[in-house]
């Protein structure tokens, strides 16, 4: 038994290429304000090669780019009823996102998506008024691969709910699995790094593996991952609900996205250098 657990922990420990990292956001970074998404290429922002409509209650402050760092952080906030214009009247949720859906990848089709996130230091995620008050969130996700069509599926996520990570799939009409829970909570200002190879099927031809820090978490073969949508896409940023419990604003940077065909296996042993003020 004690060699079992011995070897259990060296499978679970990063790779000495990929070390744990934090980063504490630097008042040396300079923020900008993203254009308000009207669903044109006119607002669309291109992080390496890839375009995304961002999504937020537009504030100033609710998404940004960073404008003088090495390469270009995105920076999302929510605070408490303050939603997306396209949500008002609908579930009410608050979302900062950078949504992928300018490339749409069909049912079928095995993709990579690779990013890096740190949730800045502030207040635990736990309702403070309204509807149940010191509960959880109800939902909470840095990163997701959504449904294109009216099933509004989401066949991956990455969850914050209760402060600890979490890798969950969906099937049909948001039938949810959980494959994977961290231990240990949240760090704030610690740099996450998360690595995805996906294939949406709708049926149990559906592969999914993930890694986090280098480290495998999640795998899956023969489980349905997805519906009856024909096409998926990537988001990265902060989508919570929901608002009328009141919690605490949230920031989250997002750095280093990038999703393709092309295998992103470099991402799982080398760490990617999170960007630095020039």
């Amino acid at each position: 038994m004690k060699i079992f657990v011995l070897l259990a922990a060296q499978l679970l420990a990063p790779s000495s290429t990929n070390p744990a990292a934090t980063q504490t956001p630097s008042g040396s970074v300079v923020w900008k304000s993203i254009a308000h998404n009207d669903w044109t290429s006119a607002t669309q922002i291109s992080l390496n090669g890839r375009s995304y409509n961002p999504e937020s209650a537009e504030k100033s402050y609710s998404a940004q780019l960073s404008t003088n760092t090495t390469s270009p952080i995105f920076r999302g906030e929510v605070r408490n009823n303050e939603l997306w214009t396209d949500a008002m009247g609908g579930n009410d949720t608050e979302r900062a996102e950078l949504d992928g859906a300018p490339t749409l990848y069909p049912k079928g089709t095995e993709f990579w998506f690779a990013y890096q996130f740190l949730i800045e230091p502030g207040a635990p995620q736990i309702a403070t008024s309204g509807g149940y008050p010191g509960g959880p969130l109800a939902w909470g996700v840095v990163g997701q691969i959504h449904g294109n069509g009216s099933q509004a599926a989401v066949p991956w996520a990455l969850s914050i709910v209760g402060e600890v990570l979490s890798i969950h799939t969906q099937q049909g009409a948001q039938v949810d699995k959980t494959h994977w829970r961290s231990e240990n909570k949240i760090v704030r200002g610690r740099v996450y790094d998360v690595v995805v190879k996906i294939k949406i099927t709708g049926d149990i031809k559906s592969t999914m593996s993930c890694w986090v820090d280098g480290v495998e978490v999640a795998s899956s073969v023969g489980l349905t991952i997805g519906g009856p949508d024909a096409a998926n896409y990537v988001k990265a940023g902060i989508y919570r609900g929901w608002q009328s419990e009141g919690y605490p604003p949230l920031a989250v940077q997002i750095a280093n996205i990038e999703h393709g065909t092309a295998s992103l296996m470099s991402r799982v042993t080398t760490r990617a250098a999170w960007p630095s003020a020039k």
